[in-house]
């Protein structure tokens, strides 16, 4: 077990609570609720502290408070002699991870460690998810590294949170050599795997690569939407149409995020007539035109003078039922400002208003 002991070795950056995993072993930490506090209000028998249920329960109340976490859980197994298994380690990770507590979680490790709880791939896997989500890269490498001399195999989560990273960074090549190692150490990439990849070669402008892969592979219809998103963000409209046909050839049916992908990219190349179009097929097919498909048809139509098409689509709205957020009636309202149908369109938009929430348009 000597060589999982030297996790704790690893190079790291500054933990915005270090001053906490001074006092760690000996469950001693700042900033914290007293034990009192954590557990008043609940009927605690002697029985209850080494339930499991009673133990997630207190967990669960204190996770929004990472220092009060970690000085239950150290209390609870010290001085009440519940016995955690991996679960209830990686439940505590999962707790310190988000606010990048890695000295704290380092030693959680140890004292698994030190009290022969058997490390599964999912521990490991925390500390390398919150590493690579906090951008530090090579410290999530050299965990990866540092689980394998201990003996515990990396998993495919494990592999696709670094994946993930990579691709955030722009760094393809480590994305396809993480790949290989993936495949080397017999693991298959999954969907997501795919779906990473898919959005890193786009990133990099490697379409034709992201194309080849996505036709060489079973991919489903998230990964099609992330090479659609890439193709139209380079105003490949065109190509991102054919891929939609394949996409449906495959039995994957395009959804109203995919259509409207394709209608905010060919509207921003100025293909009005084929975004109209776009709108006819998505009622053919059943997927309903939102308030994302109206409001940028309507705003081009009238950037591009086309404000009776324009005022004509906003009908249609509005015999939709579709209603609108105050961003909504703001937006179109400022569309048809230059237009000869502006004052009627704004008696429209006002009656469709609501203080409704509405969805994030694809970029």
């Amino acid at each position: 077990m000597r060589k999982c002991r030297e996790l704790l070795n690893l190079h790291l950056r500054p933990s915005l609570s270090s001053h906490v995993s001074r006092n760690f072993s000996s469950g001693a930490t700042t900033n914290t609720k007293p034990i009192e506090e954590i557990v008043k209000g609940f009927e605690v028998s002697d029985t209850d502290w080494t339930s499991r249920p009673f133990f997630y329960k207190v967990l669960k109340q204190v996770s929004g408070d990472p220092y009060t976490a970690l000085s239950f859980f150290t209390w609870v197994t010290k001085e009440k002699q519940f016995i955690p298994t991996t679960a209830e380690y990686n439940a505590l990770l999962e707790i310190l991870g988000p606010v990048h507590m890695f000295s704290e979680m380092k030693n959680v490790m140890k004292m698994m460690d030190m009290k022969k709880c058997k490390m599964l791939p999912s521990t490991f896997t925390i500390l390398i998810k919150y590493y690579a989500k906090s951008g530090l890269v090579d410290d999530a490498i050299r965990c990866l590294e540092q689980m394998k001399r201990c003996g515990v195999k990396p998993n495919v989560q494990t592999y696709n949170n670094l994946i993930d990273a990579f691709v955030k960074e722009g760094k393809i090549n480590l994305v396809l050599g993480m790949i290989d190692q993936m495949k080397c150490d017999g693991i298959q990439p999954n969907e997501y795997t795919l779906n990473f990849l898919v959005e890193g070669l786009c990133s990099s402008g490697q379409l034709d690569k992201a194309i080849e892969l996505v036709r060489e592979s079973s991919a489903n219809g998230i990964v099609y939407n992330v090479l659609l998103k890439g193709l139209c963000k380079a105003r490949k409209i065109e190509e991102a149409y054919e891929i939609v046909e394949e996409m449906i050839s495959r039995g994957h049916n395009p959804d109203e995020y995919t259509y409207n992908t394709l209608v905010v990219g060919a509207c921003k190349v100025g293909k009005l007539d084929f975004a109209l179009g776009l709108r006819m097929e998505m009622i053919r097919r059943k997927v309903s035109p939102s308030i994302i498909t109206y409001g940028t048809l309507i705003m081009f139509l009238c950037r591009h003078k086309r404000g009776e098409e324009a005022y004509h689509l906003l009908g249609e709205m509005k015999s939709e039922g579709i209603v609108l957020t105050e961003q909504d009636q703001s937006s179109l309202k400022a569309a048809f400002l230059r237009s000869n149908r502006r004052t009627s369109a704004a008696a429209i938009i006002r009656d469709m208003g609501n203080s409704s929430t509405r969805s994030k348009p694809p970029h």
